[in-house]
Order: C-alpha cells, then sequence, then structure tokens
C-alpha cells in the first residue's frame, strides 16, 4: 500500500494469466493517475508460475495500492470479476483483463474527468485488437450513446462492441443494475450488464483513450457454442420483458427501419443468434412480411435450439438479478413515464 485514498478500483481476474500480467503492470504503472489506483486481481487458481509475480508486486511503489485474491475453486472469469468487484475499497470500479491493458497513459485521469461529469460508464473510443501492438488493428467507437434506450440496446443487440477491459463505472451504478448474474456462468455477463445499464437509462459516455485487447486461443470468447446460447438467452430475454411492459413495438419499428437489415439477419443466421429475432417479429405488424418469412419453415433441429433457447431464457428472467434489474425499471423508468 503506497496510498489508501484510492479514486478506483481496478479489478483483473487471472488464470494462468503469468505471460500476460507483466505488460499490465507496466501499463497501469504508467497511469497519471497510478498513485491513486486500486488493483485488485483475483487469482483463479492459476497452476502456473503467477505466484512468482504476485511476490514481485510487493516492491511495487508507483501504484497506489494492490491487493490479490484466489479463489477455493476455479470459477471462471466473470464470478472471478464479481468477487473482486465486492471486495473493492473505491466508489468507481474498472475491470481489465490479465491479458489486456492501456495504451493511453490517461486513461484513468480522462475516466475520472468524465464519470464526475454527471455521466454513469465510461468505455474507451478506441481498442487495437491482436496477438500484440504491431499486428493489431483498430475498431472504434462511432458517435455518442443518446437517451433512447431502445436505440442503445438494438445496437448492442445486434453487436456488442462495447470492451469490457476498457470500462469505467460507478460502483453505485453497478449495485443498481445488479451486477454480474452467475446464471451466465462467465458467458456474455458484460452484454447483460451493459443491457440492464442502457434500459435502467445510465448514462454512458465515450473517452477519446486507447486499450489493447490480446487475441488467443484460450479466450472464454472462442468458445463459440457456449456463446451462441449465451447471447441468445440474455437477447431473447430482453425482447421477452419489453413484450411484457408493452414496450416491444418501440424497438421492433427501430429495428425495422435499419438500412443493413438484409444483411443483419443474414448474419444472426449464419451465426445461429437469430433466436431474439423471431421473437421480435412475433405478430408484428411493423415488420415487413418478408423478413418474418425467413424463420417460417426453419428445419426441425433450429426449432429445437429455438425451444431449448426460450426454456432456458425462461428461467435466466426468474434469477434474483434480474428480477432486481425487473423491479428497479418497474419503479423508475415505467413509473415516471406515466407520469
Amino acid at each position: 500500500m503506497n496510498n489508501s485514498n484510492s479514486a478506483v478500483s481496478i479489478i483483473t481476474p487471472s488464470f494462468n494469466g503469468s505471460k500476460f500480467l507483466p505488460q499490465l503492470l507496466k501499463s497501469l504503472r504508467m497511469q497519471t493517475k497510478a498513485h491513486e489506483i486500486e488493483w485488485i486481481i483475483v487469482d483463479d487458481c492459476s497452476d502456473d508460475d503467477s505466484i512468482r509475480f504476485y511476490s514481485f508486486l510487493s516492491s511495487e511503489s508507483k501504484i497506489g495500492k494492490i491487493r490479490v485474491f484466489k479463489n477455493n475453486s476455479n470459477v471462471g472469469a466473470a464470478l472471478s470479476l464479481k468477487r473482486g468487484i465486492k471486495l473493492s475499497s473505491s466508489d468507481v470500479i474498472a475491470w481489465v483483463s490479465a491479458d489486456d491493458y492501456y495504451i493511453s497513459n490517461d486513461k484513468i485521469e480522462k475516466d475520472l474527468q468524465i464519470l464526475r461529469s454527471n455521466n454513469d460508464i465510461v468505455f474507451s473510443r478506441y481498442t487495437l485488437f491482436g496477438p500484440n501492438p504491431s499486428k493489431a488493428q483498430m475498431a472504434k467507437l462511432i458517435g455518442e450513446f443518446n437517451s433512447d434506450r431502445y436505440s442503445n440496446l438494438l445496437s448492442i443487440m445486434i453487436s456488442n462492441s462495447l470492451n469490457g477491459s476498457s470500462m469505467m463505472m460507478k460502483k453505485g451504478t453497478y449495485n443498481e443494475c445488479g451486477g454480474f448474474n452467475e446464471f451466465l456462468v462467465n458467458v456474455d455477463g458484460d452484454f447483460d450488464l451493459w443491457a440492464r445499464a442502457i434500459l435502467l437509462q445510465k448514462k454512458i459516455a465515450l473517452s477519446d483513450t486507447t486499450v489493447f485487447n490480446t487475441q488467443h486461443n484460450s479466450q472464454t470468447s472462442k468458445g463459440i457454442w457456449k456463446m451462441t446460447i449465451g447471447c441468445n438467452i440474455t437477447r431473447l430475454s430482453y425482447i421477452k420483458f419489453l413484450e411484457q411492459t408493452g414496450e416491444i413495438d418501440l424497438i421492433r419499428e427501430k429495428f425495422a427501419k435499419i438500412n443493413n437489415i438484409d444483411e443483419i439477419l443474414l448474419n444472426l443466421v449464419i451465426n445461429y443468434r437469430y433466436v431474439w429475432a423471431i421473437k421480435l417479429f412475433d405478430y408484428s405488424l411493423i415488420v415487413p412480411k418478408r423478413y418474418k418469412e425467413l424463420f417460417n419453415d426453419l428445419p426441425a433441429e433450429l426449432n429445437a435450439f429455438f425451444n431449448m433457447i426460450d426454456s432456458l431464457s425462461d428461467e435466466f428472467m426468474n434469477t434474483s438479478v434480474f428480477q432486481h434489474f425487473v423491479s428497479r425499471y418497474k419503479n423508475t423508468i415505467v413509473r415516471g413515464e406515466r407520469r
């Protein structure tokens, strides 16, 4: 501990991350606000030489505070992240995966300024993806988030480009949204959290900063079928929820007006992420008939897949985290609009 007053707690879940953690440490030490960082590492039962790296941290002098915890069993990144957030001592949280790091040395400083300007969540506008920075591609978030929660939700339902390792959030916002849902078991938990934040109309901003995302074969996101199932469950659940609240046509109309809807639907079908679109089109007078007909004659195995996702989404919607969101949504958003 070099500073007991932390401005931000940065959570890093780590499983066998010893080859990546030194670069992340270097990027945190380079931050203009390094002395105000509380870095919390949650080790998920690593069996590499991570302990050697953790021992080395005892001599660190630039970062304000470093705390290392170890799980009793391997639970995965999302649940490790949830534990780290619970153990954090700051009013502001961020997370960076063990294999990612900040490129911009003023990332923390800029994000804190934006949060203090009446915002709830901040993401970096720029992300480098690749095995290393010299072989990386740049992705840029275009535009800004607005007050139209349906457009914002639809945007991340089609393609979630919000990078968790670039996020900074008020801890109060995280708690109000209900935190990570353990039902998802490390798959699509970030989208689920963003969706709740968007529907609860939390103010999301972008900073002109850059982070680096390492691409390698052992990442959770490489589990294609797990991700496919998780993505369908979460998205279908929010479509069902908006149907229950009577708001479904508001998002149907926006979807039907998208310029490249043909390309989007084709991509959803090819990647087996179409289940929520079927539900979105059900009984709609807004969506053109030709789009609904795409799903009229699905093969038996795809219908079976739809039914499985439909059942799992019912279970998901009954979880305590989702019900916490439902209660807050009805008490704040819906009630406020009725007034």
